[in-house]
This record gives structure tokens, C-alpha cells and sequence, in this order.
């Protein structure tokens, strides 16, 4: 994934969280956001340094410096903070790398909501499969 999209993603988290915000504090915070995050891009860019966002992801499927038995992505199409793709993604290139993963793809459930929107069954089922996979 191009980091430009990484930057993408860091706004939209921000910008998210400010939804229920009176649109007299949204507005003008959403405008310094984007001054921000052009100005943090511009001078990644700029001076041709890495993303942290790029140093994370590589570093979470660098087998040097994760030691894991297992690894589950839970996620969902509706996420508005984390595209649903990057997580195949990054899963994906965990997989090449003979990480064990497991994904758990939702319907309907926002960032992190899984477990509140109807699903709260399966994904504890999830959580404690992949604990018991982990430790067992």
C-alpha cells in the first residue's frame, strides 16, 4: 500500500472521532486536521523518509521482531477508520511469511464494535479460539 494512503487513514481516524462533535467544533478542527496532516506529508515527502504508519506495518510482519504462535485480524467492511482491505492485505503478507492467521471478516459492526453490534457471541468464540490456539 502507497504510505500517502497511511496518512488517509490517521485523518479519517481523527476526523471520526470528532462525529459527535457540534458542528461549530468539528468544522474548524477538521480544517486544522487536514493543514496538519498536508504539512506531515509534505515534509515526509519531501525529505523521502519512511511512514511510520509504513514502519509498522512492516515491523508487525517482521519475523525478527514478532514472536507469535498465532494471529487473528478481526474486522468488518464497515470500518470507517481501517479499510477492510488493508487488513486482507497485511494479513495476506503475514500469511507469505508462514505467520499462523486467522481472519474473522463481520458484517455491519464499525471500528472496534464487533462485539456490541449483535455479534458479541462469535466474537468471544473468536477471542477465546485464538487464545486457546496461542497458549494451548
Amino acid at each position: 500500500m502507497p504510505w500517502p494512503r497511511y496518512v488517509h487513514v490517521a485523518f479519517r481516524v481523527l476526523a471520526v472521532s470528532m462525529d459527535a462533535q457540534p458542528l461549530y467544533i468539528r468544522q474548524p478542527v477538521v480544517a486544522l486536521l487536514y493543514i496538519t496532516f498536508g504539512l506531515w506529508w509534505l515534509t515526509i515527502f519531501g525529505l523521502r523518509m519512511e511512514s511510520p504508519f509504513e514502519t509498522l506495518w512492516q515491523g508487525l510482519n517482521n519475523r525478527e521482531q514478532v514472536h507469535e504462535t498465532k494471529r487473528g485480524y478481526i474486522y468488518s467492511e464497515n470500518d470507517e477508520m481501517v479499510p477492510w482491505q488493508d487488513i486482507q492485505d497485511h494479513a495476506a503478507e503475514a500469511s507469505k511469511i508462514r505467520f499462523n492467521v486467522k481472519l474473522e471478516k463481520f458484517g455491519g459492526s464499525g471500528h472496534v464494535a464487533h462485539a456490541r453490534v449483535g455479534n458479541g457471541e462469535r466474537y468471544w468464540r473468536t477471542v477465546e479460539q485464538l487464545w486457546d490456539d496461542s497458549v494451548g
